[in-house]
């Protein structure tokens, strides 16, 4: 487990090869899972050859690598925040999503209104 892609150098990931062979020899199933961001698009060639040379499934190297939510999905069996929001629940803990949505559109609006005259003054500076 790595926060993200940008912490996995090629060592580890030769490492990574050379276990996942080992774990996969005695019937289990290795992931290299990076806790948050989409894709992992830098790992995935150096994984590949790291795969190849540890004589690893090397085909698809995207089937080791979890990333982001995909690691909790793996991992819990569902998805992360379904899982938050049932947990919440069981202990009794109840959140008005609704309310707070509003409650952070409000404090945008003013947070704008504060800084623009207008929504033409706001357009402007966005473009």
């Amino acid at each position: 487990m790595k926060s993200g892609p940008a912490d996995i150098n090629k060592d580890i990931l030769s490492e990574f090869a050379w276990e996942a062979v080992e774990a996969e020899g005695h019937g289990y199933r290795s992931y290299l899972a990076l806790s948050y961001g989409p894709r992992a698009f830098s790992v995935m060639n150096t994984l590949r050859e790291s795969l190849k040379k540890a004589g690893a499934r090397s085909d698809d190297p995207g089937y080791y690598v979890l990333v982001g939510r995909r690691v909790y999905e793996v991992l819990l069996g569902q998805d992360v925040y379904d899982y938050v929001i049932q947990r919440a629940a069981e202990i009794g803990v109840s959140v008005d999503l609704r309310g707070l949505i509003e409650e952070k559109a409000l404090e945008i609006a003013q947070e704008l209104k504060k800084q623009f005259k207008d929504v033409n003054e706001l357009l402007k500076r966005l473009s």
